[in-house]
């Protein structure tokens, strides 16, 4: 200490002043190289946050995994969107590598044209977009493989899809990961699983599609005498007419431990999509379901042809004029988009989605003496009603509901979680067993696990997900969560939790609010300005040209025949036209004034402000001590 007491004051502040400078920078490397891998997401829906469910995929990786990620430079170079959504995968996956313990390789490659990366990403069957004229391809994809040679792919990074990207990410390597996936039986006369036949082709269901990469799917037939014992969870869908040997069936498989997850509805609106494919006979109407017996036994019913209706959460549609008038744009109270506010935001089911949408659902009931718990999952608001289903047949009569609404002033019960003890609807055996039940026969359960929803139609694609053809690829972008209800819930009946948290995240670009509110005050401010001077300025251009053509025909002579009054006023009007110019260039450029200095602003709060309140602690730090030194000198 007494070394720095003959130090000379000055000699001190001079070798401080480097000090500081070498601290400054050595504070931004070690916090560079040390808080690499710590984010604050401060997002309004925590968008960048890797949610719990993903968490848990990555940590129960056993066998390595090496995710290859090929995106060209020069795609970035021509579309910086790209670059932006492309920095974007590689921070996610680069996440999912810290998390997984490193058993998550990530691998990046640069595929330009005529090179072994552009050869490797085309064996994996990536796709290309054209770049330039020459026809030269950029790449975008992802090709992941596990220990056993399994793979994945993302052909092409879709930027209509950036909002879904930890869902497709999440997805990949969970089918990597895990080497068997529970067993979904689904039972429908609808054609959810689409049809093969060339000649009679139909896709099979959006949800269907989705719920495939997390298990295994099999068709149930409607006329079987037992559910096969490798289902693991039953999903049925608008059941009706289904014989009583059937009914048993599905009574036991649940009696006996198996899962179920059933939709039923009062107005089934895809029903008309279960008629034969060639076209053959009357094409069904729209009807209820019919699974009165079984629900019964689970402490609940649906309302008899009665419709869920909220004006509160009612779908706008327009509604094609008669002749000779126009389209009506209108609530259609029977198509209800539900919102959180509908939903148990405690329940993983539902805890995390944004909008779901139904179509003409009917309404469940809690019967009075139910043994059962019955656990609301989603329900209407309170500006509902009950509405005979005979507004919506054979033709929807929207504007006539809206016209009757008359709310009711209760929620109504979309969907519900049933759990606990239940006795079978069958006390007395199999309809074969003449009264006297089979020692198979399970007569009661104390962990009945099943989930009934009003709706059939929600599981349709057109109320939840647009398709987009990419390069000859049909690409599914959803609206809503419908699809992500459906696998939420088979995973909660399945006893896992690991795919919960694997929804499709909102919108990941986000407005920037602030700076659109300046633009759009500097529009109103300045563009009436503009508007003006571009008047003038054609005023002046015409009044120039109107000069010029006075003098002739011939530019070449209109200077020599030109009066000297003439030719002051062309000077004039081009030095009008300059200045006008230049005062239309200033009001443009202010335009942008505010959005610069609010850039500035934020540049500096990013990059100089936490160093400088650092450096200024440090000062008041130095100073604090330096007078209690002195202080204590004094006193001495």
């Amino acid at each position: 200490m007494k070394l720095f007491q003959n130090i000379d004051r000055g000699r001190l502040s001079l070798i401080a002043i480097p000090l500081l400078i070498v601290l400054f920078f050595a504070i931004n490397i070690f916090s560079n190289t040390t808080f690499n891998a710590t984010r604050l997401d401060l997002t309004e829906n925590k968008l960048f946050t890797v949610s719990d469910g993903t968490r848990q995929v990555l940590e129960n990786i056993e066998e390595p995994i090496t995710a290859r990620l090929y995106f060209s430079k020069s795609l970035g170079e021509r579309s910086p969107g790209y670059a932006t959504y492309f920095n974007r995968v590689r921070e996610l996956l680069e996440q999912y590598s810290d998390i997984s313990g490193g058993k998550l390789q990530l691998q990046l490659f640069n595929p330009e044209p005529f090179t072994d990366e552009e050869d490797r990403a085309v064996a994996f069957g990536l796709r290309g977009v054209p770049i330039n004229s020459a026809n030269d391809l950029g790449y975008f994809g992802l090709a992941a493989t596990n220990s056993t040679d399994d793979q994945e792919i993302v052909s092409f990074f879709v930027r209509d899809r950036e909002s879904f990207i930890e869902y497709d990410l999440t997805k990949l390597v969970y089918s990597l990961s895990t080497p068997k996936k529970p067993t979904i039986g689904i039972m429908t006369e609808l054609p959810v699983m689409g049809n093969p036949n060339p000649q009679f082709a139909r896709p099979e269901w959006g949800f269907v599609a989705r719920i495939k990469d997390f298990f295994s799917v099999v068709p149930v037939a409607t006329d079987i005498a037992t559910i096969p014992e490798d289902i693991d969870i039953l999903l049925l869908a608008h059941p009706r007419n289904l014989s009583d040997n059937i009914q048993y069936a599905i009574d036991q498989f649940v009696m006996k431990g198996g899962r179920a997850l059933v939709f039923v509805d009062a107005n089934a609106e895809t029903a008309p999509l279960a008629a034969s494919p060639m076209g053959m006979g009357k094409a069904p109407q729209p009807d209820q379901s019919d699974l009165v017996r079984l629900m019964k036994s689970w402490g609940v019913e649906l309302i008899d042809q009665k419709l869920a209706a909220d004006r509160s959460a009612a779908r706008r549609v327009t509604l094609g004029g008669a002749a000779m008038q126009r389209p009506v744009v209108t609530d259609y109270v029977a198509w209800i988009s539900a919102k959180p506010a509908n939903f148990d935001t405690n329940d993983v089911v539902t805890g995390q989605l944004e909008e779901i949408n139904f179509a003409t659902p009917g309404a469940l009931r809690v019967l009075e003496g139910a043994t059962t718990t019955v656990q609301p999952l989603i329900e209407t608001g309170t500006d509902s009603m009950l509405i005979d289903a005979g507004y919506a047949r054979p033709t929807p009569q929207v504007l006539e509901m809206l016209n009757d609404f008359k709310s009711g002033g209760e929620k109504l019960l979309l969907a519900a979680r049933i759990t606990g003890s239940a006795e079978s609807a069958f006390p007395n055996g199999a309809p074969a067993d003449k009264g006297t039940a089979a020692p198979s026969h399970v007569a009661r359960t104390d962990s009945l696990r099943v989930i009934v929803v009003s709706d059939v139609d929600m599981l349709y694609d057109q109320y939840w997900a647009d398709s987009q053809n990419f390069m000859g690829q049909n690409v599914s972008v959803p609206f809503a969560d419908n699809a992500n209800f459906v696998v939420n819930a088979l995973d909660s009946l399945s006893g896992s939790e690991s795919l919960i948290g694997l929804r499709a995240r909102g919108e990941s670009s986000r407005p920037f609010l602030v700076v659109e509110n300046l633009e759009r005050q500097a529009e109103i401010q300045f563009r009436a300005k503009e508007q003006e001077l571009l008047a003038k300025l054609k005023t002046a251009e015409r009044e120039l040209e109107d000069l010029l053509k006075s003098g002739g025909a011939d530019p070449a002579q209109v200077e020599a025949v030109l009066s000297d009054d003439q030719r002051q006023k062309i000077e004039q009007t081009r030095v009008e036209m300059i200045q006008l110019r230049r005062e239309l260039r200033d009001v443009q450029g202010a335009l942008r004034q505010d959005i610069e200095q609010l850039d500035s602003t934020l540049k500096f709060l990013d990059i100089w402000l936490m160093p400088l309140l650092v450096i200024i602690a440090l000062l008041l730090v130095t100073f604090f001590r330096y007078r209690r030194r002195s202080h204590a000198m004094t006193t001495s």
